[in-house]
């Protein structure tokens, strides 16, 4: 999910409006985030159906099941027929992603360095503001 100039635009405006019905600065920033979110999430469901997780985590697979994406779920991939034409979410090398539809990274921005590599609750996802990253890689 991109932000640039027209995202940080509607942002700014929600947190406005949000601001405007009495609620603090950081509630405005919760909820119009959490309204961005759900609202990517809902279209990236309505528009792709073929999923592979790629994840050594289950707590990432939970996280993503709680947004209503499910599909396949592998800890490692070496092999183009795994990946081609499908959507994947997970970390895979670039000559892997460009067969892919699209890869998903899960960004974590929040997340404390003592925690990474940590297998991580969906609650605890939500906390460090995970977030869906969607790339199309082309090879050239």
């Amino acid at each position: 999910m991109g932000c640039g100039k027209t995202e940080k635009k509607k942002m700014r405006r929600c947190v406005k409006d949000v601001e405007d019905q009495g609620k603090s600065e950081d509630s405005a920033y919760a909820i119009c985030t959490e309204s961005v979110k759900k609202a990517y999430n809902e279209w990236i469901l309505k528009n792709s159906d073929d999923f592979l997780i790629v994840a050594r985590h289950p707590g990432v697979a939970k996280w993503l099941e709680s947004r209503g994406i499910v599909g396949d779920s592998v800890e490692h991939v070496d092999n183009p027929e795994q990946v081609r034409n499908k959507n994947v979410v997970g970390v895979i090398p670039f000559y892997l992603a460009a067969e892919a539809n699209e890869v998903y990274s899960i960004d974590v921005p929040d997340l404390p360095r003592e925690m990474r590599g940590k297998d991580l609750t969906p609650e605890e996802m939500d906390k460090y503001g995970a977030t869906l990253t969607r790339y199309k890689v082309t090879k050239l």
